[in-house]
């Protein structure tokens, strides 16, 4: 995660710096226009951009490490523990917004396991604690 101070902008990677897909596009989440994610060439969603009062989050917590949830059906990242109001669907990954309107970004679930390299998640898996 990282947030550029200057361009008051955030950008989320969904892999490690070891895994390095090349971006084929940018879109703009439908839902919501300050959120863009980048998709490689199968489809996968690798990174999301996240813009004005969206970077706020990342801004928020950007230099906190924040590690995946793995459970049987996904892997999940939360950045705020907020209840989602919304949601939307994109490319097997599930946005979660904290209002109805699909503003406030809280984070993520990447549902399709057949598209997502679950070996590469399981390495930003928050280790469990005993």
């Amino acid at each position: 995660m990282t947030y550029d101070q200057e361009a008051e902008m955030g950008y989320l990677y969904l892999f490690p710096e070891t895994f390095t897909p090349a971006i084929e596009e940018t879109d703009e989440l439908e839902e919501n226009e300050f959120l863009n994610v980048d998709v490689d060439q199968e489809g996968r969603i690798v990174g999301i951009e996240c813009f004005n009062e969206e970077a706020n989050v990342i801004r928020a917590v950007h230099s906190q490490a924040f590690l995946y949830a793995e459970h049987t059906d996904r892997f999940s990242l939360r950045l705020r523990n907020t209840i989602p109001k919304s949601s939307s669907h994109l490319q097997g990954v599930t946005f979660y917004f904290a209002e109805s309107d699909h503003t406030g970004f809280i984070g993520f679930d990447i549902l399709d396991l057949e598209r997502y390299p679950v070996d590469v998640l399981r390495t930003l898996v928050q280790p469990a604690y005993k």
